[in-house]
């Protein structure tokens, strides 16, 4: 059943980075844009400097749920060597857990600097559009990516409690 979730999770994950991807390579084109009215036209994109880094900050977090869904993050493995498969795996889930706490910590410390920036009613510099829209979705995106990790959780401590029968990992 956890491999099927895990499936399940990784497809969608896959669909959430492919759209973060493709913003950051609408946003790209529009800087592209930005720059050359801004040198040919005398007239800049404003939204684009105005935007940018909120539009950046979302585009990035879409891609979160499928880099710790897939454990694209720098791991030492040399606990197997010393100490053998079962302490290397144990070592694994309390790392999982680790970066679990972490991820929900960061996601909850986000969500309320969102909701005060929200209630203080911030806007961007030069368009005056609200920036707490932005900074929820990240809230949201950092959300789903601790969803992910809970789910990785699971899976390493079933590989833990599978021993020796457990598959090895598929990156």
């Amino acid at each position: 059943m956890l491999q099927r979730l895990e499936r399940g999770a990784l497809r969608a994950a896959r669909v959430l980075a492919a759209i973060g991807l493709s913003g950051l390579l609408f946003y790209a084109a529009m800087t592209l844009l930005d720059g050359t009215l801004r040198s040919l036209a005398n007239h800049p994109i404003e939204a684009v400097r105005d935007l940018g880094n909120y539009y950046v900050a979302v585009a990035v977090a879409c891609c979160f749920p499928l880099a710790f869904l897939e454990r694209g993050n720098i791991a030492i493995k040399f606990a197997e060597t010393f100490f053998g498969r079962r302490v290397s795996r144990a070592l694994d889930a309390a790392a999982a857990v680790g970066v679990e706490a972490a991820v929900v910590l960061i996601a909850w410390r986000l969500f309320t600097y969102a909701v005060q920036v929200e209630h203080a009613h911030d806007v961007t510099f030069m368009l005056a559009l609200p920036i707490g829209p932005f900074w929820l979705t990240v809230a949201a995106l950092l959300a789903a990516t601790a969803v992910a990790q809970a789910l990785v959780v699971a899976l390493e401590f079933a590989r833990c409690l599978a021993g020796d029968a457990a598959p090895e990992r598929q990156a």
